[in-house]
């Protein structure tokens, strides 16, 4: 029989040990937050799932402006070149201090893989782009031009006409996750803790291919059935633990989005820094809507100037690229507005501009490939 002194002790051995174990799991979060963070980020690349809920944003793109001098010594280097690789940039300087960052207008439908994002910027070269893939088929149309590809010409092509999607996905998670969703495919594991009962954050990092390390840290709200991302910072350091690059989100004003279950940002500002200097992203959220399989179907079909857009209307583009089947159709409306083969320029026809440019092109190539020579020799 158990002494009444060892039945004490090991009451109180166990009263000490019941605390700590109780502290232990007071990071763990619930099962509501689990499923939440598992739809939040199961979508991976994709972003969050908006099947069935069409999104507007307004995107503001800010770049560091260089100093009136720097421009100006730009300005007499371009002097009165009009091909000179620089004369592009001063422009879009130009535009900037009249009309301030340019404002994308972009609204995007979503089902599975397939989607559309329309897109219209004040001052650009063209009123719209508008992107699509649906049933294997990827299209972009402007109001000068359509172009048309197939998944095996898409997979074969430097220029691919399903890179709009990255878009889409981007802006998704940008707005619903921080992109913690873009970071959970990337392979880390993300596993956020509770601070207390409305906070929690997350501290992770996975290896680089080139020895380097990334870390990821984020912070948000919970309120017991859903939750927000307030900030997350990605790091990427070298082998020697310098700091290559860092992208930072910070989104606010969280509201519901409906049939979703989550919340999403009506703000979320992206700031990227890396070694060629820094950008700013912010997407500002206009406006919500659902929308049916029907509606999406019409959506997402292929362009054609004999039926108006859904939401163009009447497309006025006068020049057509299709690549389907491995071939490459072109096309030109004339004045009757009907559409027939393409004539192109025969070899040696170049006009002086183009050849002008050719040679802007050359020229930078090979400064490029100096300066990379001199490189190597002053690291041996």
């Amino acid at each position: 029989m158990l002494s009444v002194r060892l039945v004490a002790t090991i009451l109180l051995l166990a009263s000490m040990l019941v605390p700590r174990a109780i502290a232990q799991d007071a990071g763990e979060p619930s099962p509501e937050f689990k499923a939440w963070w598992k739809k939040l980020t199961e979508g991976g690349s994709l972003g969050p799932n908006i099947d069935g809920i069409s999104l507007e944003f307004d995107v503001e793109h800010r770049m560091p402006i260089p100093p009136e001098a720097e421009i100006k010594a730009m300005r007499a280097m371009v002097g009165d070149k009009p091909d000179h690789p620089l004369r592009e940039y001063l422009q879009r300087i130009d535009q900037v201090s009249v009309h301030g960052f340019p404002v994308t207008k972009v609204t995007l439908w979503r089902i599975d893989n397939e989607w559309r994002i329309n897109r219209s910027t004040v001052n650009s070269a063209n009123e719209y782009v508008d992107s699509g893939w649906a049933n294997g088929v990827a299209w972009k149309v402007t109001d000068k031009q359509l172009f048309v590809d197939d998944q095996a010409g898409i997979e074969t092509s430097r220029h691919r006409l399903d890179a709009a999607g990255t878009d889409l996905s981007t802006l998704v998670s940008r707005s619903l996750s921080c992109m913690l969703s873009h970071t959970a495919a990337q392979g880390i594991e993300t596993r956020p803790r509770m601070s207390d009962e409305r906070m929690w954050t997350l501290n992770a990092e996975m290896p680089l291919e080139d020895g380097g390390v990334r870390t990821v840290e984020a912070s948000g709200t919970w309120d017991g059935q859903a939750g927000t991302i307030e900030r997350s910072v990605v790091i990427d350091k070298d082998a020697s633990g310098s700091e290559v690059s860092r992208s930072t989100i910070k989104a606010t004003d969280w509201t519901p989005l409906p049939g979703s279950g989550l919340l999403i940002a009506r703000v979320a500002s992206h700031e990227v820094e890396d070694s060629e200097g820094s950008f700013t992203i912010t997407s500002t959220l206009k406006g919500v809507r659902d929308f049916s399989r029907q509606e999406f179907e019409s959506l997402v079909r292929v362009p054609s100037a004999q039926n108006p857009d859904a939401i163009r209307g009447p497309l006025t583009y006068t020049q057509v690229t299709d690549k389907r089947d491995s071939k490459e159709v072109l096309l030109a409306r004339d004045a009757s507005g009907q559409f027939s083969p393409m004539t192109l320029p025969q070899p040696g026809s170049l006009d002086r501009s183009r050849l002008r440019l050719l040679g802007w092109v050359l020229l930078a190539v090979l400064c490029m490939t100096f300066v990379f020579i001199r490189a190597r020799a002053s690291r041996g």
